[in-house]
C-alpha cells in the first residue's frame, strides 16, 4: 500500500537499465542531507556543530552584508562591487547548504555524490554512502578558505593595498560566475533539473559578467 510505496521511493529513487536487467542506483532525497549530518566524515570523525551550522553563519553575513550594502549604495565603487560578491556568495551557500528552494536541508553534498561523479568513485565509495567522495568536512574546509577567507581576504588587501590588489573584487567575481555556469546552470540545462544552488545562480552570474565587463581587465577575470 502506500507505505510500501513511500519506503521504496525514500530508499531507491533513481532506476537505470544494464544490459537488460533493472538495477537500482540512490538519488538524493529530502532525507539525505539530515542523514549525512548525522553520520561521519570519511576520516570517521563525528559531524562537527560547526560543520553543521556553518551555512546559516554564511546567511546571517548575509543579511549583515546586505544592510552595509544598502547603506553605502551611493558610495558605490570597485570595493562596494567588490564585497557585494562576498554576500551574493554567502546566499549562493545558503542555497546549497542550508535549505534549498525545496524545502531540503543540505543537499547540495548527498546531490553531488549521488549524481555523475559517483561512477569515478564507485569503488572508493561504494553505491550508497551520501558522505563520499565530498562529506561535511571537506565541505566546511572548501567554503571558508575559498570563500570566506578568499574573497574577504582580497577585498581586505585590495583596501590597504589598492595599487596591487586593485582587480580582486572582479577576480571574486570570474570565481563566482565560473562555479555558477560550469557547477549548477549547466549541469541543471543537460539534465532538466534542479540543482542546490542553481536558481541564485541564475541572478549571480549575469551580474557577475555585467560587473565584470564593466572592470578595467574584463578577461583577466574568466581567465
Amino acid at each position: 500500500g502506500y507505505s510500501r510505496r513511500r519506503t521504496g521511493r525514500s530508499a531507491c529513487s533513481r532506476q537505470r537499465f544494464s544490459k537488460g536487467r533493472r538495477t537500482m542506483s540512490l538519488r538524493a532525497t529530502a532525507s539525505s542531507g539530515p542523514e549525512v549530518l548525522a553520520g561521519l566524515n570519511a576520516d570517521g570523525s563525528k559531524v562537527s556543530w560547526l560543520e553543521i551550522n556553518w551555512p546559516f553563519i554564511s546567511w546571517a553575513v548575509f543579511l549583515f552584508g546586505s544592510g552595509m550594502l544598502v547603506a553605502n549604495y551611493r558610495k558605490r565603487d570597485q570595493y562596494w562591487y567588490g564585497w557585494l560578491s562576498l554576500v551574493m556568495y554567502c546566499l549562493h551557500q545558503s542555497e546549497e547548504h542550508a535549505y534549498d528552494l525545496r524545502g531540503w536541508r543540505y543537499s547540495f553534498v548527498p546531490s553531488l555524490n549521488y549524481g555523475p561523479i559517483s561512477e569515478l568513485f564507485k569503488d572508493a565509495c561504494g553505491s550508497d554512502n551520501a558522505a563520499c567522495p565530498l562529506d561535511p568536512k571537506i565541505t566546511l574546509y572548501v567554503n571558508i578558505v575559498f570563500i570566506w577567507i578568499g574573497f574577504g581576504g582580497c577585498m581586505v588587501a585590495a583596501t590597504f593595498a589598492p595599487r596591487r590588489f586593485i582587480l580582486s573584487g572582479s577576480l571574486n567575481w570570474g570565481t563566482a560566475v565560473v562555479n555558477g555556469i560550469m557547477g549548477h546552470m549547466l549541469p541543471a540545462y543537460l539534465t532538466s533539473s534542479y540543482n542546490p544552488g542553481v536558481v541564485q545562480s541564475i541572478v549571480m552570474v549575469p551580474l557577475g559578467l555585467r560587473i565584470i565587463h564593466n572592470s578595467a581587465r574584463p578577461w583577466l577575470c574568466i581567465a
